[in-house]
Parts: C-alpha cells; sequence; structure tokens
C-alpha cells in the first residue's frame, strides 16, 4: 500500500435505536477508546487508486499500528454461548429490519443457528459476527485473516476448513457453504452446547467464564504471523475478572475491544467488559442491531477525513482501521490529503497525487462525467466538520461545569451558519478503561457557536464534545482540554497544610502563593503538579504559576 506515513503515539445496557443509528452515522463509537497502556504507533496511508476515469472514485487507505507492509491483521471474533443467550429472544438478528420466526435457514430467517428458537441473543451474537466479518472482507487493510471461538465456562476455536487440518484463522471473504463466507457458515452452526463444524467442538457448560474466555482467545494467536492482534468479544453478561487475567491481557500485545449485545451489564464503567477493553486502549461497545455493528467499529480512531481540491469529506472507518472515501471527480491531477485524529486527540497526516483519465469521447460515461478538474463528494458521503472547544478557565476542580465553543465545516475559518441549530452532546467519562456517558446537549446558536452546561460530579474525570450528523454534515469529536490550572486538593499535616493542583505548564516552572499581596510560598512545577503549603486557611491567597515574566496562570482559593 503505497503513499507516505507519519508515525504518531497513540494509545453493555443496551444503547438503543437513536444511539445505534448515531454510532453508524457518526462514524465514531458512542464509547470511545483510550490511550492504550504500553506506547505503540500509528500510521495513515493512502493506497493508490490506480486507473481511474471521471465519475465516481473511491480512496482508501488505512490507520495501522504497524509499521510493516507485510504484516498480517489477525482477529478473533469470540461469541458468548453461556446458557444466558437463550434470552432474549424474537429479535432481529440478521439484521433486515424484521423479526422473523421461519425457516429452516431461509434468508430471512431470525434462527441463524437453526436450532428452533429465533432471534435469540445468541442468533443475535452470530449476526454480529457475520456484519464484523462483512467489514473486515471490504476493508482496505491488507493480509487481514479472521478466525471465531465461542465460550460459555470454557474456550473452543472453531475448524474453519472441511478438510482434515484444524485451521484456525482464513482471509475473511473465504468461501464456506454456496453463497456463504466460511466464517458465516461455521458461525450458524454455534450451539450453546457446542460448535458443529467442521470439527465439532464441545460446550459443555452453561455459565459465563470472561478469565477462561480471554486466556483463551490470546492463546489462539499461537503460531499466527507477525502483525497487529485483535479481539472482537461479544458477550450479553457479567463475570468477574481477575488482575492476573488483566495483567497477562497487556502483556500479550493483542487488542481487545467488548462488544455488550442486548445484554443486561453494559458498558458501564465498573462492567468487566468495560474493564477488559479499557486494559488494551479499546473500546466497549453497546450493540442492539447487528446491521449497524460494523458501522460502529473504529479502531481507537475518532476520525478520518480527506480533502481532495478543498473539499473535505468524512471516511468510513472499519474494525481494523481501513478507511474509505468516495467522490465525484473531474478529468485532472488531484492532491488527496488524508488525517486520523485518534481517540486520544492525536492525529497522522499524509498526502498522494493521482491522475484522473477523461472518458472516451462519444461515450455515455463522458456525457456523464463532472467537468474536468471540479470535485464534489459523491453521494451519501457526508461533509467533515470540526469541533472547537475553549479551554476552561482555571478551577479546583478536575472538569468544568460549563463547556463552551464552535463548530463548522472542516477547514472553514470565520463565522459560519451552517450548522446552526446542529445539536452537540457532552459526554464523561471517569477514568482511562470507563466509557464515555452523555451529560447534557445543546443546540448550536447562530454562527456555529455552543454552551454546554451540566451537573458536576467527582466521578467524572475526562470531558469531550460530539457534534451529532446534521444534513450533509458528519459528526465530529474534540476533547475538552484541561484548564491551565486544575484538580487541586488540599492537605493537611498538623498546623501545615499543602494545596497541591495540576498544571499544564512544563515542569520546573516556577510558582507563588500570594497572601494579602505577599509571597507566602514558592514552588516549582514537578510531573505536571504544583504544591504549596502555609500554616491556616487557603482562603483569600492566589497561586501563580510564572511561564514567564508577563505570562501568569493564577486562580484564586
Amino acid at each position: 500500500m503505497g503513499g507516505f506515513s507519519v508515525n504518531i503515539p497513540t494509545g453493555r445496557a443496551v444503547a438503543r435505536g437513536v444511539a445505534l443509528a448515531l454510532a453508524a452515522a457518526l462514524a465514531v463509537p458512542v464509547t470511545a477508546a483510550v490511550p492504550a497502556q504500553a506506547a505503540t504507533t500509528a500510521s495513515i496511508t493512502i493506497a493508490d487508486p490506480g486507473a481511474v476515469v471521471a465519475g465516481g472514485v473511491t480512496l482508501a487507505g488505512a490507520v495501522s499500528r504497524s509499521n510493516s507492509p507485510g504484516d498480517t491483521t489477525s482477529v478473533l471474533i469470540a461469541m458468548d454461548a453461556s446458557g444466558s443467550s437463550r434470552t432474549p429472544n424474537g429479535k432481529d438478528c440478521n439484521g433486515d429490519g424484521r423479526a422473523d420466526p421461519v425457516g429452516p435457514q431461509s434468508p430471512d430467517d431470525d434462527d441463524l443457528n437453526n436450532d428452533t428458537a429465533f432471534g435469540d441473543l445468541l442468533d443475535c451474537e452470530i449476526g454480529a459476527a457475520i456484519a464484523l466479518n462483512g467489514s473486515l472482507a471490504a476493508s482496505p487493510v491488507p493480509n487481514v485473516q479472521v478466525g471465531l471461538m465461542a465460550f460459555d465456562e470454557n474456550p473452543a476455536l472453531a475448524d474453519l476448513d472441511p478438510g482434515p487440518a484444524d485451521v484456525r484463522f482464513v482471509a475473511p471473504a473465504t468461501a464456506g457453504e454456496p453463497g456463504e463466507t466460511m466464517l458465516q457458515t461455521v458461525a450458524k452452526s454455534v450451539l450453546r452446547e457446542k460448535i458443529r463444524k467442521y470439527t465439532e467442538r464441545e460446550l459443555p457448560g452453561e455459565n459465563t467464564n470472561f478469565n477462561n474466555a480471554v486466556l483463551g482467545a490470546i492463546g489462539a494467536f499461537t503460531g499466527q504471523p507477525a502483525g497487529p492482534k485483535y479481539v472482537l468479544f461479544l458477550s450479553d453478561g457479567e463475570s468477574a475478572v481477575s488482575q492476573e487475567t488483566i495483567d497477562h491481557l497487556k502483556a500479550s500485545g493483542v487488542q481487545l475491544r467488548t462488544f455488550a449485545v442486548d445484554g443486561a451489564a453494559g458498558c458501564e464503567a465498573a462492567s468487566s467488559l468495560s474493564e477488559l477493553a479499557g486494559a488494551t486502549g479499546e473500546t466497549c461497545t453497546n450493540v442492539d442491531n447487528p446491521r449497524n455493528l460494523a458501522a460502529s467499529l473504529v479502531s481507537g480512531i475518532s476520525a478520518v477525513t480527506v480533502t481532495v481540491g478543498g473539499v473535505t469529506a468524512n471516511a468510513t472507518v472499519d474494525a481494523v482501521g481501513g478507511w474509505k472515501a468516495a467522490f465525484r471527480l473531474g478529468a485532472g491531477t488531484f492532491t488527496a490529503t488524508a488525517r486520523a485524529t485518534l481517540a486520544n486527540g492525536a492525529t497522522a497526516q499524509t498526502t498522494r497525487t493521482f491522475r484522473v483519465a477523461a472518458p472516451p469521447p462519444g461515450s455515455a460515461a463522458a456525457a456523464a462525467a463532472p467537468a474536468p478538474g471540479s470535485v464534489a463528494p459523491a453521494a451519501g458521503t457526508l461533509l467533515a466538520t470540526t469541533v472547537r472547544v475553549r479551554r476552561p478557565k482555571n478551577s479546583r476542580f478536575a472538569v468544568p461545569a460549563t463547556v463552551s465553543g464552535s463548530v463548522a465545516p472542516f477547514g472553514a475559518t470565520g463565522t459560519t451558519h451552517q450548522l446552526d441549530a446542529a445539536r452537540v452532546v457532552l459526554q464523561g467519562r471517569g477514568g482511562s478503561g470507563a466509557a464515555w456517558v452523555r451529560l447534557a446537549a445543546a443546540s448550536v446558536r447562530s454562527g456555529g457557536t455552543y454552551t454546554i452546561t451540566w451537573k458536576r460530579t467527582q466521578a467524572i474525570k475526562f470531558l469531550r464534545v460530539v457534534l451529532t450528523p446534521t444534513g450533509k454534515y458528519a459528526s465530529s469529536v474534540s476533547l475538552v482540554p484541561a484548564a491551565r490550572i486544575s484538580s487541586c486538593k488540599a492537605t493537611r499535616s498538623g498546623a501545615v497544610r499543602t494545596m497541591t493542583c495540576k498544571t499544564t505548564a512544563a515542569n520546573g516552572t516556577k510558582a507563588r502563593l500570594l497572601a494579602s499581596g505577599s509571597v507566602a510560598d514558592r514552588a516549582r512545577v514537578r510531573n505536571g503538579k504544583v504544591a504549596v503549603t502555609r500554616r491556616g486557611s487557603f482562603s483569600g491567597t492566589v497561586l501563580s504559576v510564572d511561564v514567564s515574566a508577563k505570562r501568569h496562570y493564577t486562580l484564586r482559593f
């Protein structure tokens, strides 16, 4: 895959109809990935579009954690087949918009595994696995292989080949039974007590054991070629996870992403699914309709935008970081710029120049072709947007009670009105392994500005603003930056009191505590914090972090 790349550092309750529709339209998940515990790298590429002619042109590429073009991306889909997957039932699990108790195994049947229980949770997990595999099969990322595992009290790896060999991973598009991929055929053979194809695997338990499932998933990659390794972990329930399992997962290098498929536990901050995902800097995503599952997958990426000739489109992103953006281009030479924004705020950018040929003169294609040199987004492609967030005022609190800023089409400057009356949502979370939750929302005012106020709680440590899709404009997201001084905590030892605050000032920056205009204490910034002491109350004192002779960050206590 060609293109110049830039390395950058990276790091269940069900979301009902509106939330899933939002996830699909956003091309960002309802929950967000967090920076990985261990430092990794990511790069973005634009593939050579090849010989293209004027008209519809789709550009594609990848955001990858791998630096080696020949590496294999291995993806294991893990499904919970425990006793709890019997309910709920009567649901639309094949994603056609209807709950169909017909069969056996007709195209409209929601009894995907043909066990006479239609539309139960296991059927919906199978539907989700099929949607995931379809996303992988269409990915621009090269060298992708997919495997399947079912688990209850113990895991069982599926055999993805009808021959005598025991095959754990195949290309997503590998053919299975007529009209199906291999993954689809084998996934539809999963029952609560066994995997029927191609080598029968027993699943004798009734309960869910996440510890065994995670360790089994990690072991499934033994013998796989070098390259990124993902586990897409589907479950409805809750199972305690030991610290030993978390430590083993972190050390494995495997990225584990979790999906709460119509279950009771969900992606709350304290859930095991959220804890597992957070351990590797990945996402926990609520899933109701399997048809929308693939659209909600983003590999730690907030957005990919692609700019051609001043037109910036929002790219769709798949499970392993492959992206696509469609345009209508006239004949000519163009330069595309692809820009990825990761969930931790880091960005990567790359460019590629390519040529679009004119259709043969007199042909039907020539009559319908755009004007030479013209650029427009393809029908259905949303234009990219930008969310700007003002830095909060200095405060003793970790996060502000009021967040304000502006939204605009990507690249726009000054006052704009295209997004007036759009909705912005404030989301928050308590820590790096927690899910993002909705806190408040507001409408964008005339001129693209917004203000969101919420009731601040100590449980929320991080904030972000999400612009919902509006007309032809896509969603975008931005983290709320930390105040220059924030998160202050007072401690006491005898008569001496200490006030410690976080600060964005560089380590070593001088600071003073001022009382009645006089210097009561001096300090320096250490590890992003500054601590000042005094005897008696801090009431009425001022903390001054002296960035320069003329620039001071101040906070009155």
